[in-house]
């Protein structure tokens, strides 16, 4: 689970999309993730998603992650305050998927 991305925490998961879409391209930044009760931090470096000539097939045996992402249009743009034009952002997660609240 992440709890913090540059140095920010992240007080609930629909936080994450806005503050990684809003870092810089190129830029590294430290993310601070729990795992099984110890934090770890790691550095990473921001890349830019780039378009695929042809979607992939969706295969069948790949597991579902009980969200729906959506392609950034002006419309999400807006309404979510991102400064990137380009992208997905998380818009539903599924009732029964796994989920965590941040303290």
């Amino acid at each position: 689970m992440i709890v913090a991305f540059d140095g920010k925490p992240v007080k609930d998961s629909t936080d994450l999309p806005y503050m990684v879409g809003s870092t810089a391209v190129g830029k590294s930044v430290a993310v601070d993730l729990l795992r099984k009760g110890q934090k770890k931090t790691f550095q990473i470096k921001i890349g830019e998603l780039k378009e695929e000539k042809e979607p992939e097939a969706v295969s069948e045996a790949k597991p579902r992650l009980g969200m729906t992402v959506e392609e950034i249009t002006p419309e999400i743009m807006k309404n979510y305050r991102l400064s990137e034009s380009s992208g997905l952002v998380v818009v539903d997660v599924e009732n029964g998927s796994q989920q965590r609240k941040l303290d």
